[in-house]
């Protein structure tokens, strides 16, 4: 029958298994960060210039990949401890994150296409033109409203379309283009500059870590004006193939 003891041991038990979780091997604290499936250029930019940010404070980290809908409500409700990299204002609408004020980094959007000499300034300019870009994109989805428009179940797909003249032009994250066009040897594809859209990301804590948010802050602003998170992006880009 349950009884004191009982109760007092499983409150033991938890404690056990938390701290199992929130240090690791050698004692050191580790921080649980929410990030997309897909390992991209981009991601694993962020990912080394979190881990080092958090390195500075005595912090491991681990990445666990979830869908992007899963992971921001999961940090919300405080079942991980930080969110890898949103756009700015995600705090608006999940009440419990905390914004790290210093960027994590800059991404860039752009159009991809075998057509020669076009004119591509903004959205706007895209009306003319079948486009392929992934299904989920909000922010492809959001500007190409009313557009002649093929959603795709990855970029893979999507530059296949494009290669076999179904789409005139794919719209994706600049270094994750330029990488596949590298790796897939497909010359005759042109990023057409200059890009659609260039936004900065930044790093989401839960509130009960909000006591970290400045010292991160810090940190990654000490990376930036070293030149650190520099090496770290040219070091990725490098390895990922991406024509400099």
């Amino acid at each position: 029958m349950f009884n004191k003891r009982h109760y007092i041991f499983l409150v033991c038990l938890t404690v056990l298994f938390n701290a199992a979780f929130s240090h690791g091997a050698e004692g050191q604290n580790i921080i649980n960060i929410a990030a997309f499936p897909k390992q991209n250029v981009q991601g694993k930019i962020a990912v080394s210039l979190i881990r080092s940010a958090y390195k500075t404070l005595g912090y491991d980290v681990k990445i666990h990949r979830l869908p992007g809908a899963r992971s921001i409500v999961q940090v919300n409700r405080g079942e991980l401890d930080a969110e890898l990299m949103r756009i700015k204002g995600m705090e608006k609408s999940f009440a419990y994150l905390v914004p790290v004020k210093t960027h994590l980094l800059y991404m860039q959007v752009s159009a991809f296409s075998m057509l020669e000499n076009l004119n591509i300034q903004d959205w706007q300019d895209l009306k003319p033109y079948k486009l392929a870009y992934e299904l989920g994109f909000k922010l492809l989805e959001n500007n190409t409203k009313g557009m002649n428009v093929i959603k795709t179940n990855g970029p893979d797909h999507a530059f296949r379309i494009l290669n076999e003249g179904k789409a005139q032009i794919v719209i994706d994250l600049k270094l994750d283009g330029l990488a596949y066009i590298k790796q897939q040897e497909l010359s005759h594809i042109k990023i057409i500059e200059p890009a659609l859209k260039t936004f900065p990301v930044y790093h989401y804590l839960h509130v009960e870590h909000k006591n970290l948010a400045r010292k991160l802050e810090q940190a990654l602003l000490n990376m930036h004006e070293t030149g650190e998170s520099a090496r770290i992006h040219k070091q990725i880009v490098n390895h990922s193939s991406v024509p400099m």
